[in-house]
């Protein structure tokens, strides 16, 4: 329940008196629950906090209690078994990624998670990008990407540039040539984004590629957030989740 509000100082009433960040109970309950390396980051974050908050005695209190949880990691491997797998289940509006005895909490506002979840939760299943997103591939023919009157703006733009990068270069303004030269680049290869051969407009892709671009898009998002909470996590995570139009977690140690 202290989870979601690490972040926070842990105030006395209405707020009469600080007792320093709320990263610190989370230490001792960590080691109460034998996770060492937990109670570590923890405490250590606590520090950190209690530091910016000008809050000594709560600084003290929690280097007292990392020298502890220190002493009693030494005396543990840190590190997961390769075969360990990382899972996750949701607890009120966050989600709790555990592996081995690290414990990463990420809120339910991140885009993927519910993906993520869904994978961890049928390791080794494929599990189709569409089915993870809630979409199906209709038949409709899709939408070009470019309408005929934007090309014909960007090409009324191209015009002006041309005769800009002209005049800047007969007076001489090279820092007025090299601007209009960047926006006619950038506008030759937007341009070039929405043409394929022989010019013909391209078209949206189908809903089955869409889908794994957004999947793909949300588990980066996702992974990015547990990356800023546990780095371990985030790492065992980006070398067993498969991406594509089928998406897959293979945990460590397993065949792939």
């Amino acid at each position: 329940m202290l989870l979601p509000y690490a972040d926070l100082p842990v105030m006395a009433s209405l707020a009469v008196a600080c007792l320093g960040s709320a990263q610190q109970p989370l230490g001792p309950a960590a080691l109460t629950l034998g996770w060492v390396d937990c109670a570590v980051d923890h405490l250590r974050a606590a520090i950190r906090a209690d530091e910016a908050l000008g809050n000594w005695p709560a600084q003290a209190r929690a280097s007292e209690r990392l020298r502890e949880a220190e002493a009693r990691l030494r005396a543990a491997p840190r590190t997961p078994t390769s075969a360990t797998p990382v899972t996750c289940r949701r607890r009120g509006g966050c989600w709790e990624l555990t592996f081995g005895r690290r414990v990463a909490v990420v809120t339910d506002r991140v885009v993927g998670m519910r993906y993520l979840a869904t994978l961890l939760a049928n390791p080794g299943v494929d599990i189709a990008a569409t089915e993870l997103a809630g979409s199906t591939v209709h038949p409709e023919a899709a939408a070009p990407l470019i309408d005929d009157a934007a090309r014909q703006r960007y090409r009324r733009r191209l015009d002006e540039l041309r005769s800009e990068i002209d005049e800047a270069a007969d007076a001489q303004a090279t820092e007025r040539a090299e601007r209009a030269r960047a926006e006619f680049d950038w506008v030759v290869s937007e341009l070039a984004e929405t043409t394929g051969w022989h010019g013909r407009i391209r078209r949206f892709v189908d809903d089955g590629e869409r889908a794994r671009m957004a999947v793909q898009k949300a588990l980066r998002q996702a992974l990015a957030r547990i990356g800023d909470v546990d780095p371990l996590i985030r790492q065992e995570l980006s070398s067993s989740i498969v991406t594509g139009r089928w998406c897959c977690y293979r945990p460590s140690g397993e065949d792939r």
